[in-house]
C-alpha cells in the first residue's frame, strides 16, 4: 500500500526559493561532496547553495511529508527519510521514491547508513531495513532486534552494526542478531544514538546517560541518574 498523499502535520513553506531557510524544525542537515547544504525539515527538503534556500519537496512536486533523516551514500546519491512518506533517493537529476510497496520496513524512517559492503540500512519504527540496490530485506523484534521503534544504527571496524532502539541495543555480526546488555543484565533503554569511535569503542546515549564499550567492559559515564522516559 502506497503512503497517504499528504502529512497532515506538513507545513507549507511561505516560499519555494528564498534567503530565509526553514521557518519551522529542522531535524538534519547534511553538506553534500558538492557544498550544498540540504535539510531535513517539517517544510520537506530544502536545498541551500551558499546564496539562496529552496524548498526541494515544493520545487519538484513531491509528496509533502515531514523529512526526520538526510544522507549520502558513497555513490554521492541523497537519500531524505520521512515522517509516514518513505524514502527519496536523489541520484542529481530526480528523485525516486521507496516506500513499504517496495519492501520497506515502514514508511517512517527515522536514520540511514552505509555498511562497508555497500548496503543502505534504514531504521524505522516498525524495524530495520536493508537495500541491497535490489530489494529490501526486514529486521525486526522476530530476528532478534530489541526493539522495533530503531533510533540509530553505527557499524564497528570489525563489520558488526549496532542499533539502538527505544527498547535496548541489538548488534548483528552478519548472521544474527544478539541483545546487548549493561553490567546488570538489562536492556539500555531509548538509545538515541551510537557511535563507533577509531579505537573502536561504542559509545552509547540512552535513556540513562552515557556508556562506552570496549569490546569487553562496559563504563557507565552517568551516576547517580534515575531516569526518565521520552517519547518521540
Amino acid at each position: 500500500m502506497n503512503p497517504p498523499v499528504e502529512d497532515p502535520l506538513f507545513v507549507k513553506a511561505p516560499r519555494i526559493i528564498s534567503t530565509q531557510g526553514p521557518h519551522c524544525i529542522t531535524r538534519n542537515l547534511l553538506q553534500d561532496k558538492h557544498g550544498n547544504l540540504w535539510f531535513a525539515t517539517w517544510e520537506g527538503i530544502v536545498r541551500y547553495d551558499g546564496a539562496l534556500f529552496t524548498n526541494v519537496t515544493s520545487k519538484e512536486g513531491l509528496r509533502r511529508f515531514r523529512v526526520f533523516s538526510v544522507f549520502e551514500d558513497k555513490t554521492g546519491y541523497l537519500w531524505f527519510g520521512t515522517v509516514g512518506g518513505g524514502v527519496y533517493r536523489y541520484d542529481g537529476k530526480s528523485f525516486k521514491l521507496f516506500t513499504t510497496a517496495d519492501g520497506l520496513a515502514s514508511n517512517v524512517v527515522t536514520c540511514m547508513l552505509e555498511d562497508k559492503a555497500g548496503n543502505i540500512w534504514f531504521g524505522t519504527d516498525h524495524g530495520a531495513s536493508r537495500y541491497d540496490g535490489r530489494r529490501f530485506t526486514k529486521f525486526t523484534t522476530r530476528e532478534g532486534l530489541s526493539g522495533d521503534s530503531v533510533n540509530t544504527i553505527a557499524q564497528d571496524k570489525t563489520g558488526k552494526l549496532w542499533f539502538g532502539t527505544l527498547r535496548g541495543v541489538s548488534c548483528y555480526d552478519g548472521r544474527s542478531m544478539t541483545e546487548f546488555t549493561n553490567t546488570e543484565k538489562r536492556s539500555i533503554h531509548n538509545v538515541r544514538s551510537i557511535v563507533a569511535d577509531r579505537a573502536g569503542n561504542i559509545w552509547i546515549g540512552g535513556q540513562d546517560g552515557l556508556d562506552r564499550y570496549d569490546g569487553k567492559l562496559l563504563t557507565r559515564f552517568t551516576t547517580n541518574f534515575t531516569g526518565y522516559v521520552f517519547e518521540r
